[in-house]
């Protein structure tokens, strides 16, 4: 989708693209038992979910680099989907 939308916007000058985090520490993943906590991060290489502030942090280096464009940007600490 993002790769279409490049091409919609290119008239307007306009960038496009996406962030995909995986587990973000919020309010809702604290309520997670600590047990399946415990498992998901063990598949992150970081083990830890990722703070609000670091996807915050690159969503405004996107917005600030603006030959970034139709990229689908993974921000999950090496997480293992295996």
């Amino acid at each position: 989708m993002v790769k279409e939308l490049v091409k919609f916007f290119e008239p307007k000058r306009i960038t496009v693209n996406a962030v995909i985090p995986s587990f973000v520490e919020t309010p809702w993943q604290s309520t997670k038992a600590p047990d399946h906590r415990k498992r998901i991060e063990d598949k992150i290489a970081l083990h830890r979910f990722a703070y609000p502030e670091e996807i915050a942090s690159l969503c405004w280096e996107i917005i600030n680099n603006q030959y970034i464009n139709g990229a689908n940007l993974r921000i999950d600490g090496g997480y293992c989907y295996c």
